[in-house]
């Protein structure tokens, strides 16, 4: 099993995508993502065998479909995972060495499995499937519960040619569906906010449709003090519960240099003189950014020396840290404070 193709019903000749996987020892892998070895020149003799119940480190060495038809890499993926999962082979680590367009097969099926970026470039990828609780992958999904309950077949192992080719038209539809409709809200969310919501430069937010009597004195604005950051992380604790690490007062002097460096990474959402919300977005350096993508450091472990103050006309990696409300105001509501925050 090192390659997956498909192909239109009736004419194997016309192959619509291809996926191949190697097995291959970690010192290999490592030298082709470092860009010391081709994968041209990989010798033979590397290419190892796959032994049921045995870990295995992958390398995509070709990820192909034809021009239009993109998104049938993914259920040629599909496929091979469950060909995987049927013979109880174990995969630790999938590489993948992107030097393509965002659109390519390659990067969509990067895209869609949560791959974790290895450099600053953007070329070197992995993905770890026993790592990540939460994987957005479906067939990931299935290949880990198979994997993980020792389940030897899974149903529907193989779409037949004329079902392949009916989902790969249904997945395209779906796309297309999909990105329509995600156009649509987009638009009439900011056709609501443009009609209906006025920030002034004090941070306050005006409902255009209500006299001056109806307004409520709602305010976006950055943190202010040590009152301020306690009320943020009272928030965070009544949903998440209180740190085992820190304690309250800890926390605030954790935050304090934070606020120094950069005041604009706290936004508060007040309403009637209560902080009822905020969001907590940190410009990180690369090297904290690496860290925490890759596990070795958590986001309660970042030090002021890993913020970037912000500057005009410079570009900055952004960490969406938290983003909380009071229970009482988390609604749907397009009038809701949360909302509009």
């Amino acid at each position: 099993m090192l390659s997956w193709l498909a192909h239109t019903p009736g004419n194997r000749t016309d192959v619509v995508a291809m996926l191949t996987l190697l097995p291959l020892p970690e010192t290999t892998i490592q030298s082709l993502l470092r860009g010391e070895l081709q994968f041209g020149q990989i010798p033979v003799e590397h290419v190892m065998t796959y032994h049921p119940d045995e870990h295995h480190s992958l390398m995509i060495v070709s990820a192909a479909a034809k021009t239009g038809q993109e998104e049938s890499i993914l259920l040629v993926a599909r496929r091979a995972f469950r060909d995987l999962a049927k013979h109880s082979i174990l995969v630790e680590d999938l590489y993948a060495l992107a030097d393509e367009q965002e659109d390519s097969p390659l990067m969509r099926l990067i895209a869609c499995c949560a791959f974790t970026p290895l450099d600053e470039t953007g070329k070197q990828w992995k993905l770890r499937p026993f790592y990540r609780k939460f994987q957005p992958s479906v067939f990931i999904q299935e290949y880990r519960s198979s994997v993980i309950n020792n389940e030897r077949k899974l149903k529907n192992m193989l779409l037949d040619e004329t079902r392949e080719t009916v989902a790969i038209e249904a997945l395209r539809e779906f796309f297309n569906k999909e990105k329509h409709e995600s156009e649509k809200r987009q638009r009439n969310l900011i056709d609501l906010v443009l009609k209906r919501i006025r920030i002034d430069p004090d941070g306050r937010i005006v409902r255009m449709d209500l006299d001056q009597q109806k307004q409520r004195n709602i305010f976006v604005r950055p943190i202010r003090d040590d009152h301020d950051i306690e009320a943020a992380l009272l928030i965070n604790m009544s949903l998440f519960g209180t740190s085992k690490r820190y304690t309250l007062s800890q926390l605030v002097e954790q935050r304090r240099p934070w606020i120094a460096k950069n005041p604009d990474i706290y936004q508060v959402l007040e309403v009637e003189g209560r902080v009822i919300g905020y969001v907590l977005i940190l410009p990180l350096s690369q090297p904290a950014l690496d860290s925490l993508l890759q596990g070795t450091v958590r986001a309660s472990d970042i030090s002021v020396d890993d913020l970037q103050e912000y500057h005009t006309d410079k570009g900055y990696n952004l960490l969406l840290h938290t983003l909380v409300f009071i229970r009482v105001f988390r609604t749907r509501r397009k009038n809701s404070p949360g909302f509009i925050f």
